[in-house]
Parts: structure tokens; C-alpha cells; sequence
């Protein structure tokens, strides 16, 4: 599935409202399914429950946290008590039925706040300034100019198809891809870029929990390995195989109600492929297993936030214990 995490942020108000207005069209959700909260009167946690509830009248809906000046460090007018865990934890593990558009009207952010490093490298972010915006692709070429290297259109587009879900993928991809070419042949092409860059790291994911469910020791190790090398966070595969493991109890709950695969296909805006795993996964796997999977994955989040386990160590054990 599709990202469903958006955070826009920048002065420009005008270019985040039109933005904002294009990703619900993508997502064919109306206005009668989109609430919005103001954080200048409401707190966060309000509009987080709003995104947990899952949408009875539609398949998805989506919930705007609008004017979120906790991004930038800012304080609202008002003396309001934000839960800004609740938000964490919710991005952690959304809602695969909402789709969740954070909005900030300014250009800074507080990058050193936990919150805002998980706005901005899990999900979806967009910059609007007053001036030119920087895109990916602009970041991506002037990376690379820096260092004397080209690289072919259609290279590129599918460089950033493949990296863009993490910036600390991205770059150290991009690492990757200059160290694979020689001093002499500096233009990158886009046999370079498929025989260098790994698929997005969703893709990864997907794998991971295929090969956890069919018990395959040797293809889970060998895509646990591969998110290892591009430095994927534990914690954040964690968060992901509950997402996964939760997108099949959904699943499951569709089937039940009549939804062909075709039905669910729409529903969590996946390709043929993907959707046939998803139904093959919700039909061979018990509820009683995915509650053992969610359970342990609970407990071992608990063990590691309270210092009782290596979130490493503690990951690793799990998946080996599961197969």
C-alpha cells in the first residue's frame, strides 16, 4: 500500500491547501470522509483518535491536522496540552483506512525534536516556501555534481522510484552508486541503477513478512540482512510488520464481508500482485496467529523501550523464534 502519512510545511499556505486538495483526489476520498482539527484549539490527541477509528460509510477517510506549530517548535495562542507520544506512536503504526495529512505553516522545522525526525523519515513530506522548491530530483543531481557525476533522465526517475520512501536511504544509495562507478566513467545510467540500488524498502518489508508467515528461515534472513545494510531503524521494522500484520486482519474482516481480491485491490490501493499475497496471506493464516505475532511484537516494543532488550538483538530473536 501507498504511503497514507503526509507532513506539508512551509509559509506558503496557499501551496500546502492546493496540495492537500490533490493527495485527497488521489486518494478519491471526498469532504463528507475528511475531518480537520486546528491545533491552535484542539489537541492532537483528538484528531489522532479521530485517524485510529476505522471508516464505516467509505473504504478510507482522512483526518488533517491543520496548523501543527509543535513541528516548528512553535506554541499555539492558547495554553493547549498536545499528547505529541500519541502522534509519535500513532506514525509508527497508521492506520492503513485513514489517510493522515499533517500541516505546518512554517519554513523551519524543529529538527531536533523525535517527532519531527519521524514526520520527516517515515512518510511523505513536502516543502512549501515562498520561493522555488527544492525537489528530490534537484537534491539528487547536485549530489552528484558535487562530486563530477551525471546521470541519465530515466536513471534518475528510477532512482528516486526506488529510494524515496527514506532520505538515509537515499543517500546512502547514492553513496553506493559512486563508489560502484570508476574515476573514468562518471555518468550513471540506468543499468547502474538496477544493478546497484536495492528495491523500495516497502517492497523489502513485504518480503520480510511473506517470508515470516511461510516460515522461510533462509528468505527471511536474507531480506532481514538487506535492510540491515541501508541502515534500516529495528524499531521501524517493527512499527512496519505491525502494520502489515494488522493490513491482514483488515483484509481478513474484507473477505468476510464478500470483497473479492480485486475489491481489496482498490481498497488499500495496492498493484494485482501485491493484493493477491494480501489475500492469500489473510486466507492461509489464523486470526489466533496473528494475535500471537501482534502480542509478541507488543511485548518485545515494550522490552526494548524500557531498556530490557537490544532493539537489535531483541528483532532478531523474535523473527528467528517465529520460524
Amino acid at each position: 500500500m501507498e504511503d497514507n502519512r503526509y507532513l506539508l510545511y512551509g509559509s506558503n499556505r496557499h501551496a500546502i491547501k492546493e496540495k492537500t486538495v490533490a493527495i485527497l483526489r488521489s486518494a478519491d476520498i471526498s469532504t463528507e470522509d475528511t475531518e480537520m482539527f486546528d491545533m491552535n484549539d484542539t489537541p492532537v490527541q483528538s484528531a489522532v483518535e479521530s485517524a485510529m477509528t476505522i471508516p464505516f460509510l467509505s473504504d478510507q477517510k482522512a483526518v488533517i491536522i491543520d496548523n501543527a506549530m509543535f513541528v516548528a517548535g512553535k506554541k499555539p495562542d492558547q495554553e493547549i496540552d498536545h499528547a505529541l507520544g500519541m502522534l509519535e506512536d500513532y506514525w509508527n503504526h497508521p492506520n492503513p483506512t485513514t489517510l493522515l495529512i499533517v500541516r505546518c505553516p512554517y519554513d523551519k522545522l524543529d529538527q531536533n525534536a523525535p517527532l519531527v525526525k519521524k514526520l520527516l523519515d517515515q512518510g511523505k513530506s513536502f516543502h512549501f516556501g515562498t520561493g522555488k522548491q527544492k525537489t528530490m530530483f534537484d537534491d539528487v543531481r547536485q549530489s552528484l555534481e558535487k562530486e563530477g557525476f551525471t546521470i541519465a533522465a530515466n536513471a534518475l526517475q528510477m532512482f528516486i522510484g526506488r529510494t524515496k520512501k527514506s532520505n538515509l536511504m537515499m543517500y546512502n544509495e547514492l553513496n553506493k552508486l559512486m563508489m560502484y562507478k570508476d574515476n573514468e566513467d562518471k555518468h550513471i545510467t540506468i543499468d547502474d541503477v538496477r544493478a546497484i540500488t536495492i528495491r523500495d524498502i516497502d517492497d523489502n518489508i513485504f518480503e520480510l513478512t511473506n517470508a515470516l508467515l511461510a516460515k522461510d528461515r533462509n528468505a527471511l534472513l536474507r531480506v532481514y540482512e538487506d535492510l540491515l545494510q541501508i541502515n534500516t531503524d529495528p524499531m521501524w521494522m517493527i512499527g512496519v510488520l505491525v502494520r502489515k500484520f494488522q493490513e491482514i486482519l483488515y483484509t481478513q474482516e474484507l473477505l468476510r464481508l464478500g470483497r473479492t481480491q480485486k475489491d481489496i485491490q482498490k481498497h488499500f490501493k495496492v498493484s494485482k500482485g501485491r493484493a493477491y499475497y494480501m489475500v492469500k496471506n489473510a486466507r492461509d493464516v489464523t486470526k489466533t496467529q496473528l494475535d500471537r505475532f501482534l502480542g509478541g511484537l507488543s511485548q518485545l516494543d515494550y522490552a526494548i523501550k524500557s531498556g530490557k532488550m537490544d532493539k537489535q538483538l531483541g528483532l532478531e530473536m523474535f523473527l528467528l523464534k517465529s520460524v
